[in-house]
C-alpha cells in the first residue's frame, strides 16, 4: 500500500518517474507471488484522464504528463478505482 501527491505546480514528469522507479521496485519483489495486491492512494493533480476509457483530452494542458500516468498504470495493472 503506499500513497503519492503531485503538487498542482509540482513537475508531473519528474515526480512519475520517481512513481515508476518505486513501482519497478514493488514489482521486483513481489515477482514470486502471484497473489500480491498493490493498492495506491493519492492524488495526481491530471485532471483530464476520462477513466471510463483511460483516454487524456487532447486539450489538456498536461497531456504528457496524464498519458504517461496512464501507461504507468497500464504497465503495472493498476486500476483506477
Amino acid at each position: 500500500m503506499g500513497s503519492f501527491y503531485r503538487p498542482p505546480n509540482g513537475s508531473a514528469n519528474i515526480r512519475l518517474s520517481e512513481l515508476e522507479k518505486s513501482l519497478h521496485y514493488i514489482c521486483n519483489k513481489t515477482r514470486n507471488n502471484p497473489n500480491h495486491t498493490v493498492m495506491l492512494g493519492g492524488d495526481f493533480n491530471l485532471g483530464d484522464i476520462q477513466w471510463d476509457s483511460e483516454s487524456v483530452d487532447p486539450q489538456s494542458s498536461h497531456k504528457s504528463s496524464s498519458d504517461k500516468l496512464v501507461q504507468l498504470l497500464r504497465d503495472h495493472q493498476l486500476k483506477q478505482m
